[in-house]
């Protein structure tokens, strides 16, 4: 049995709903998990510890940034059009439309060009 390379992408309403949610759930979902449960352990645990000339405010920041960019590897605009395509990106916009402003859209848009750019050139060379 032959398969075709496209049998396992998805199909288009599934494309853009993926685009959307992930957008959805990266925009609100992740800054209020953040703020409620990750961001009081995180201060909680490591609120007390003084390391090397950084205080602990500092260090609860930089653990925050480092959850918040491992989100943005999951849930940006790249693991968006890796997974769903183009229609997935077309899903982020209609999303951050959704939430109001589309402006929001324009710097994952432009990684999301970048990154493909960088592909195509390496993939000549």
């Amino acid at each position: 049995m032959c398969m075709s390379k496209d049998a396992d992408k998805p199909g288009i309403l599934h494309s853009l709903l993926g685009g959307l949610v992930l957008t959805i759930i990266l925009v609100v979902v992740v800054p209020a998990l953040t703020a409620y449960f990750i961001g009081p352990l995180v201060n909680e645990y490591f609120g007390d510890i003084t390391f090397w000339e950084f205080t602990p405010s500092t260090i609860v920041t930089a653990i925050m940034l480092l959850v918040m960019i491992l989100f943005l590897i999951l849930l940006g605009g790249g693991s968006i059009f890796k997974k769903y395509g183009l229609l997935g990106v077309v899903g982020l916009i209609v999303a951050y439309w959704a939430l109001g402003n589309v402006y929001d859209a324009i710097l994952p848009i432009i990684i999301i060009i970048l990154m493909t750019l960088f592909t195509v050139i390496k993939d000549r060379k």
